[in-house]
């Protein structure tokens, strides 16, 4: 069950980057049900289930997440912000409609939408990430680094003793971002080389690439010297 952390840590960063998203989404959702729901426990109810649901569907949506920009705009989760519109459409058509059926049975409506969320999750999250595709003006000898939300294309330039030139693209359309010679901090003894570099390199999280190795509870990374050979502006 190797999957679980990386759904947690979605979970996690969604609840945190999607906090004021989520409760927007409460306070119109109390304007919209206020004049027709007027049982307390049945709106108290409504309101976590829904808040539930919302966080499911921005699970889902981050997951699948491929337009050409990134998920937050500014302090916006993006995902967060198209549940709320979903989950919020739906529950308006659904009071504001004659069908008496629906109404009685909008907390049934929500409790199956999170049972069926759940088991989504499980699922998308078990299977593992698929490769991206490597755009044309990436060179062959770049490797990809990232997880299931995006990464980068890293090329070894060259190694020195005391420093590696790498180049990063961009994930999805190859674009340079950084082509600069790389200095570690906090790897110990870790070397290293045109055969084990891309071994121990993890993710590069804009400024600087981390490895995979753990040292007294921190991270080994590669920070940039700058000015760069090329830098993105």
């Amino acid at each position: 069950m190797d999957y679980l952390p990386l759904a947690l840590e979605y979970l996690l960063l969604t609840l945190s980057l999607g906090f004021v998203v989520f409760i927007a989404g409460l306070v119109i959702l109390l304007r919209v049900i206020r004049k027709s729901i007027k049982n307390k426990i049945k709106i108290s109810l409504l309101v976590i289930l829904h808040l539930i649901v919302s966080v499911i569907i921005s699970l889902i949506i981050w997951r699948f997440w491929f337009f050409n920009f990134d998920v937050m705009l500014g302090f916006i989760l993006l995902p967060a912000v198209i549940s709320e519109i979903i989950t919020i459409s739906i529950v308006y058509v659904i009071i504001n409609s004659n069908s008496i059926f629906w109404k009685n049975n909008l907390l049934y409506m929500y409790v199956g939408g999170i049972a069926i969320g759940f088991v989504l999750i499980l699922w998308l999250f078990k299977n593992s990430c698929e490769s991206w595709e490597r755009p044309k003006q990436v060179p062959l000898s770049a490797i990809w680094k990232g997880g299931c939300d995006g990464g980068n294309w890293i090329e070894l330039v060259d190694i020195r003793t005391d420093t590696i030139r790498l180049r990063i693209y961009r994930d999805w359309n190859g674009e340079l971002i950084l082509d600069a010679d790389f200095v570690s901090e906090n790897c110990d003894d870790l070397q290293l080389t045109k055969t084990n570099w891309n071994k121990n390199i993890d993710f590069f999280d804009g400024i600087a690439i981390y490895c995979k190795n753990d040292v007294g509870g921190g991270y080994c990374k590669f920070n940039p010297i700058l000015p760069a050979y090329y830098e993105e502006e």
